[in-house]
């Protein structure tokens, strides 16, 4: 199952946005399922990242941000992309 999960985690950064959308709704279900462990919400926080609209190391797109956060326990997350919006609509829905 392992394996799966990273699968699909790296079909996150996906740029094609249905592929993503659609990946994301596969791993929400596996963790429905109790597939994937989420850690308990935490007091930790990372308002400052940034995704592949505009610089991000990783190449993470906004799904793959949102869910990463989750998955860790952040309490709060947010993103600050370099002079664009693209990537506010998909990381806030991915944060629903």
């Amino acid at each position: 199952m392992t394996a799966q999960i990273e699968k699909l985690e790296q079909q996150l950064d996906s740029f094609n946005p249905a592929q993503r959308e659609d990946t994301l709704a596969q791993l929400w279900d596996l963790a429905r399922a109790g597939k994937v462990e989420l850690a308990e919400p935490m007091n930790e926080v990372n308002l400052h990242a940034h995704t592949f609209f505009s610089y991000n190391a990783y190449g993470y797109s906004p799904s793959k941000f949102a869910w990463l956060a989750r998955k860790r326990g952040l309490a709060v997350a947010g993103i600050v992309d370099f002079d664009v919006l693209d990537a506010l609509e998909e990381f806030w829905a991915a944060g629903k």
